[in-house]
């Protein structure tokens, strides 16, 4: 379910098992509500909830709860930078701001 006023970036892929607030913004490429990276995962109904007023940015991947009627929930007004991923059955409160970092180191 998609809230109203969202904005939809081109190749963005959003599961059935996923709902938008309203007044959304989704980047390029984003994907949302799809199976999570779990090895206990056994194909079971689970969630994703953004809530209203987010920005979700470039080839963000939001991952559905593991367990059975389990989700990852993004609270209002959240901004999840480019390249980020929020795993499964993770929670974000109101007004947070969410990256990845990863570091290498060059031999």
């Amino acid at each position: 379910m998609i809230g109203e006023d969202v904005e939809v970036g081109p190749h963005v892929v959003i599961f059935r098992h996923a709902t938008i607030g309203p007044q959304c913004r989704i980047h390029t490429a984003a994907v949302i509500g799809d199976v999570p990276q779990d090895l206990a995962f056994r194909n079971v109904e689970s969630f994703v909830k953004i809530g209203a007023g987010c920005v979700i940015r470039e080839h963000v991947t939001v991952h559905r709860g593991t367990k059975e009627g389990t989700g990852t929930i993004v609270g209002d007004g959240c901004y999840l930078m480019a390249h980020s991923h929020l795993g499964h059955n993770a929670q974000l409160g109101r007004r947070r701001f969410w990256q990845t970092v990863c570091c290498w180191q060059a031999t």
